[in-house]
């Protein structure tokens, strides 16, 4: 283990056996009352986390719109310190100027008294030398100002104007309670956003440093020095990117919880990402800190505790700890078979149950479950006493203060809470709660308050040159450039800024990069859709962005599959994902918004709805067919893996090539999405020349999906290798019918038929070719010695479709079809050959858009052209097909129905018929892929024309077969 980590650890616990002691000296003293605090921090990124919520700027750009006025938004480094801000207001920093700007400062240009406003988030100034407009009254002019930001107030501040080498300017800003620290190694790394308005306006938003763990040790410290009677508690840690394995930075965070005198933690999301065994290895080396999850069972029973007991003197506290059950739905298969999940209700109501036999006078819920599920359990599980919780979304640092006083009655009840807490995510927080206890040790009194965690706080010092031992982190790079300031692309692509409300303010919202990076992925498949994960964090970042701050807008390490997805079990995906949780890019459906605006709730919806509603790539999704779709291990393996389950030609393996496409790799290597995208971002940024055409790149590759994509298909549709058994009725007088279905004596058949079909499928119209092949040879029984071989199918049809798409249900088409067959059919009477089928026939029609299990519906007008008998017959014909499932093993009966009926005319002949009609059922059984046992019944109906063919006929064909059946889109699918 690193010398960092040993020498925290040996810190901590030599502290550890003083703070006991005091707390046991502190109970021998008897009072009337007990007081107890319970210090918690929310769900945070550990050790290394920041955030800074930087909105407030969004008033002055609104307002800019309002009122016309152009404006650009620019993002820069800067370095802080409590109450202090150096910058350069027009350039960003190259990281060593700090020293000397703070050298320089002593002959500096000193703008004191400069008004400025200031949130609980950010200081907003003026560029002393860029006051026109003026930007400050601008923003007072927004009247969401007093009900968005009500913390807003102004103040007054001192800007030192410095120039340094190479005439740049430097800025320091100070506020009134700035502490300037003695060692440069002190500062912290920051951001400052920048509003331009022309040449003659220019405000500065300069954002707390918000979660840092060395202020929140701070305030800790300040906090707990006079509690006799403590517990700290955290909710557990969010995975984040911080150039650090994880196990590591899993065991930096966990000596500085130590560290700080924490006992309890309830793990999150990066704590069952690690695993069980890395959890076991740590609960190891740091005793003191015990795992609570009382809602998770691990695959080691002593690994979570699932209830505590804390005895503070004569008082014994319960305390429960509650996981997010969604997360089930962002671990890895490896996690998920460490870990299961278990009711949250069931499983508290059975360890109250426990608590209760143990006769603790108050039971604590500890949870960092969504806000809704602490409502549920409020309301389903009695005998709670307070929830601790968070609000990962609430990042408005107003200080919260609450007080409740309990009566006798609630005191002796077992009801709902008291209290739900109403605190922090994200580390920007520390919550107190008091509870107070009568001399009979009845809870009597509940106070909490929340205190923000920002870099206006001092830090911990000694924490602090801790961290920036275990790896330079103060000379970490940046990185490269790898996304361009969103404000240079609405240059070259004005439509982007109005995508949603945060765009229009000039930044880049969380659903344009979620979808941004879901169409990089699609395109390197290239597949037809995408499915991710929602990212869990995304900090308002504004400007240029470099490596760093793009993997703080990635997930955790997923790796990238590619695979093709039953269209049945993408409307399951669709219709299980009722929070939203998965981004789609190449599939479109109705907002959440739209939906609540029509009344229609998510979770009451069937895959038909969303058959109905949603599009891939234009188009709707089709059950039976496969869908090429770009996704990661987590969703693929994970808690959804029961969607892919007859996911075929699954990919795993990749490596890229110089246009960013994804190739498979033969050495078997996995490939994360956060590499590819980190990559692809730095290849476009050296691919393009010029920054007009990166910006041109970036901005076509931000763009919503077009609404239709061209698409070639190639339809296998279903060519069969089969056997038969035929028996024909009343088919006497049609021997010189060239159909061989009529002509065919009872037999036993072997034969091969199939459609292949190539369609170019646009938006507005389609255009289709077909081919239809059948050959047989039967076995014909002539008597009861003699046998006869013959063939009992024989057709070749090729057809050329043209169909217009309306918006109405039924779309025009038209249609020639050349009909002919390899041989001429024998006449069974006269045992001479027929003439050779060859037919020309022009359909013009309607087809029907596919309706419930009908997937093809067609009624047209028919002209034919009998090339042998140099003659023409009119009349109609119509076709339907339909398939339907047979309960889950993946079973289909499909029906097909196909009928013509020629009119009379003065040259009809034997040869001619009236009526065809071929009925076709089936059963397909999957086997392997796309091929499946086909049991069919093929019934072909027929009457002719003339005197000897008015009789009504029949064929039926019963046969067994092997059939493919695959709708292949060469440009998505791989072939095999």
């Amino acid at each position: 283990m690193r010398l960092y980590v040993l020498l925290i650890l040996a810190y901590s616990l030599l502290i550890r056996p003083a703070i006991c002691a005091q707390n046991d000296a502190n109970l021998s003293q008897k009072d009337s009352s007990i007081e107890i605090s319970l210090l918690y921090t929310g769900r945070s990124l550990g050790a290394l986390g920041v955030f800074r919520s930087q909105r407030e700027h969004e008033l002055v750009t609104e307002q800019s719109n309002a009122e016309n006025l152009p404006f650009k938004l620019v993002s820069h480094a800067c370095w802080r310190a409590p109450g202090l801000v150096v910058f350069l207001p027009s350039d960003e920093p190259k990281g060593n100027e700090l020293e000397l700007i703070l050298s320089l400062k002593e002959g500096a240009v000193k703008y004191a008294n400069q008004r400025a406003f200031i949130t609980q988030n950010v200081v907003l100034v003026q560029d002393p030398y860029r006051n026109t407009p003026d930007m400050l009254d601008l923003l007072k002019r927004n009247q969401r100002q007093p009900l968005d930001f009500p913390d807003l107030v102004q103040t007054m501040v001192t800007i030192y104007s410095i120039t340094i080498k190479g005439d740049h300017q430097a800025y320091i800003l100070e506020m009134p309670e700035a502490e300037w620290p003695s060692d440069p190694l002190l500062w912290t790394k920051g951001e400052v956003n920048r509003v331009d308005i022309g040449d003659g306006g220019r405000l500065f938003e300069l954002p707390f440093n918000l979660g840092e763990i060395m202020a929140r040790s701070e305030v800790l410290k300040k906090t707990t020095r006079d509690l006799p009677l403590k517990t700290l508690i955290d909710l557990g840690h969010i995975a984040g990117q911080f150039g650090m394995g994880a196990k590591d930075l899993a065991r930096l965070n966990y000596t500085l919880l130590d560290q700080m005198g924490y006992t309890i933690s309830v793990p999150y999301h990066f704590e069952l990402f690690l695993g069980a065994d890395t959890l076991i290895s740590l609960k190891k080396e740091f005793p003191h800190l015990r795992f609570l999850a009382t809602n998770v069972k691990s695959k080691d029973s002593t690994l979570f505790d699932r209830h505590l007991i804390e005895t503070y003197g004569p008082v014994k506290i319960g305390f429960i700890g509650l996981v997010d059950p969604t997360l089930q739905g962002d671990l890895s298969k490896k996690s998920l078979e460490d870990f299961r999940f278990v009711s949250a209700i069931e499983s508290a109501r059975s360890e109250i149950r426990v608590l209760r036999q143990e006769k603790v006078q108050a039971i604590i819920v500890l949870s960092n479950m969504d806000p809704m599920d602490h409502a549920l359990l409020a309301q389903e599980v009695d005998g709670i006493d307070v929830i601790i919780a968070d609000l990962q979304k609430n990042w408005s640092l107003n200080p919260i203060q609450q007080s409740i006083t309990l009566a006798q009655a609630h005191r002796q009840s077992t009801g709902a809470p008291s209290l739900i807490t109403r605190s922090f995510a994200n580390g920007v927080g520390v919550g107190h709660l008091r509870l107070k206890f009568t001399p009979g040790m009845l809870l009597s009194k509940i106070d909490h308050s929340v205190l923000p965690v920002t870099d206006r706080t001092p830090i911990d010092t000694v924490m602090h040159r801790d961290i920036l031992a275990q790896g330079d982190r103060k000379t970490k790079p940046k990185g490269e450039l790898l996304f361009p300031a969103f404000i240079d692309i609405l240059g070259r692509n004005p439509d982007l800024k109005n995508f949603d409300a945060i765009t229009q303010q000039g930044r880049v919202s969380q659903k344009l990069w979620e979808e941004f990076i879901a169409r990089l992925l699609r395109k390197a498949g290239p597949t037809e859709l995408t499915i991710l994960r929602r990212f869990p964090l995304f900090p308002p970042l504004i400007g240029k962005l470099h490596e760093d701050e793009v993997q703080s807008w990635l997930g955790v390490e997923e790796d990238i599959i590619l695979c093709d997805v039953k269209g049945s079990s993408l409307l399951k995906l669709l219709a299980d994902d009722v929070h939203g949780d998965l981004i789609m890019s190449g599939l479109s459906r109705p907002s959440a918004s739209t939906l609540a605006s029509s009344g229609v709730g998510l979770p009451s919806l069937s895959t038909d709805w969303y058959q109905a509603h949603c599009r891939v790539m234009g188009r709707p999704i089709d059950p039976a067919a496969y869908y090429r779709v770009a996704t990661t291990d987590v969703i693929f393996e994970g808690i959804r893996a029961s969607d892919f389950t007859d996911s075929r030609r699954v990919r795993k393996y990749f490596m890229v090539d110089q246009d960013g496409l994804l190739l498979p790799d033969p050495d078997k290597n996995t490939l994360s999405l956060r590499t590819y995208v980190l990559n692809e971002l730095l290849r476009l940024r050296r691919t393009y020349k010029g920054e007009k055409k990166y910006l041109d790149a970036i901005a076509d590759r931000l763009m919503p999906d077009p609404i239709y994509e061209r698409l070639l298909i190639f339809n296998f549709d279903r060519p069969t290798l089969w056997t038969s058994y035929n028996r024909k009725y009343n088919s006497d007088g049609y021997g010189a019918v060239p159909e061989s279905r009529i002509t065919a004596t009872n037999s036993w058949v072997i034969g091969a038929s199939g459609q292949f079909r190539a369609t170019i499928d646009g938006q507005h119209s389609s255009l289709n070719l077909g081919l239809t092949l059948a050959y047989a040879k039967q076995n014909a029984e002539i008597s009861k010695t003699v046998q006869q071989i013959t063939e009992s199918d024989d057709d070749i049809k090729l057809d050329l479709t043209y169909k217009y798409k309306t918006k109405g249900v039924l779309k025009p088409f038209i249609r020639g079809q050349y009909d002919t067959e390899f041989t001429p059919t024998i006449n069974p009477v006269s045992f001479e050959s027929n003439y050779k089928q060859q037919a020309l026939r022009g359909v013009i029609g309607f087809t029907r858009n596919p309706w419930r299990h009908w997937k093809n519906i067609e009624l047209a007008s028919i002209l034919e052209q009998d090339f042998a008998q140099d003659k023409a017959q009119f009349g109609f014909t119509g076709r339907a097909q339909g398939s339907y499932p047979i309960g889950h093993g993946g079973v289909v009966y499909s029906l097909r129905n196909e009928a013509t009926y020629f009119f009379n005319s003065s040259q009809d002949t034997n040869r001619d018929l009236a009526l065809k009609y071929n009925m076709i059922h089936e059963i397909l059984v999957p086997l392997v892929d796309e091929l499946s046992l086909s049991v069919g019944a093929d019934f072909y109906f027929f009457k002719g024309k003339v005197s000897e063919t008015k009789e009504p006929g029949m064929s039926m064909l019963l046969r067994v077969g092997i059939t493919y059946d695959r709708l292949w889109k060469p440009r998505y699918q791989p072939l095999f």
